[in-house]
């Protein structure tokens, strides 16, 4: 049962993602965007280079005020996709969108090169040897 009731719970924050500003990114050919996928606990949001992260930030908030919830930030984890020295670079600064100075909080872990997060059920990686 309490499953059931955390998908009931966690499609409003889907949703009002995929109602954002944030574009995430468009599958070739099909005209569609991935933005937010949802599996069990874990939810993904796909966000491209010139997605605003305040305004996920803000998503996120809104949703928590409205069903007092609480958002674990230390569980959270970035991965990065792009050129090595695009990472890099936003690694260095924790900054992925230059135009609007949009620094990433302290507390979310960026997944390096030659490691993993585990989402979905599977290790995903850049140069990881664990993932797919």
């Amino acid at each position: 049962m309490s499953c059931l009731l955390y998908d009931i719970v966690i499609e409003p924050l889907a949703e009002s993602i995929r109602k954002s500003s944030l574009e995430g990114f468009k599958i070739q050919g099909l005209g569609e965007r991935v933005l937010v996928l949802l599996f069990a606990n874990d939810t993904l949001v796909y966000m491209n280079e010139k997605d605003d992260n305040k305004t996920l930030k803000q998503t996120i908030r809104n949703f928590c005020k409205a069903f007092t919830a609480k958002f674990n930030n230390e569980k959270s984890e970035i991965l990065l996709i792009g050129t090595k020295e695009y990472r890099n670079n936003i690694i260095k600064t924790r900054t992925v969108n230059k135009t609007n100075n949009n620094k990433l909080d302290q507390i979310i872990r960026i997944i390096e090169d030659n490691n993993s997060l585990r989402t979905l059920g599977t290790h995903i990686g850049n140069n990881s040897k664990t993932s797919i």
